[in-house]
């Protein structure tokens, strides 16, 4: 329930009625696009959920009511056992999901001992997609993969790790910077999409102009 929650939210930005018809799609808090359109001068969610009535603003944002409910289309199931304890690990998480080469990058390096101590734990990892790191140009690519790089690249995965504090996204653009668990800030601003940009340079789990 929560990711569906999370998909009737767009952060970042206050979006009125005259916005939304001007902006043919946004990127929800849950991570998902949703698609805006106009007909008839009514404004529609995903061409189905209909806006009833729009621009109700509160102290934290505007609210738009819609006449039916919005489904996100790749809802993540977290499992759980009888007594409701999440029953996935890490690595788990990243083959339930498809995002095997950073899961790699970070067992090969030694680092999954290091992330989930508990001196350091709770953590927030950004985990870039395999297309993400499959984009990257092929010397970047050597260079993360090579066995003389070890080193820089455990310093360059603590750098996607924020230490002692579990971060929702929408608890994201609340810091200008976090601390992680490489020591440097990472900066967190919102992007103009609707997007969670980090360092200026890269989205929320993408990986891209990072490397030297």
């Amino acid at each position: 329930m929560p990711q569906v929650l999370r998909y009737h939210v767009i952060a970042c930005h206050q979006l009125l009625l005259e916005n939304l018809k001007l902006t043919p799609n946004a990127t929800s808090l849950q991570g998902e696009p949703v698609v805006i359109s106009v007909s008839q001068d009514t404004v529609y969610i995903n061409n189905k959920a209909r806006i009833v009535s729009g621009d109700i603003i509160t102290t934290n944002g505007v609210i738009h009511i819609i006449d039916r409910l919005l489904s996100p289309q790749n809802l993540l199931i977290t499992p759980r056992d009888a007594s409701g304890r999440i029953l996935q690990n890490l690595t788990t998480a990243a083959m339930n999901h498809g995002y095997i080469k950073f899961s790699n990058l970070i067992q090969d390096s030694g680092l999954l001992s290091v992330i989930t101590d508990p001196i350091h734990t709770p953590v927030t990892l950004f985990w870039p997609t395999d297309q993400a790191l499959q984009a990257l140009p092929a010397e970047q690519q050597d260079f993360l993969f090579s066995q003389d790089n070890k080193d820089k690249l455990k310093e360059y995965i603590k750098f996607h790790v924020i230490r002692d504090a579990k971060v929702l996204a929408v608890d994201l653009p609340r810091s200008a910077a976090w601390k992680t668990l490489q020591g440097s800030e990472l900066s967190v601003q919102c992007g103009t999409d609707s997007d969670i940009k980090l360092l200026k340079t890269f989205y929320f789990l993408g990986w891209a102009e990072m490397y030297p």
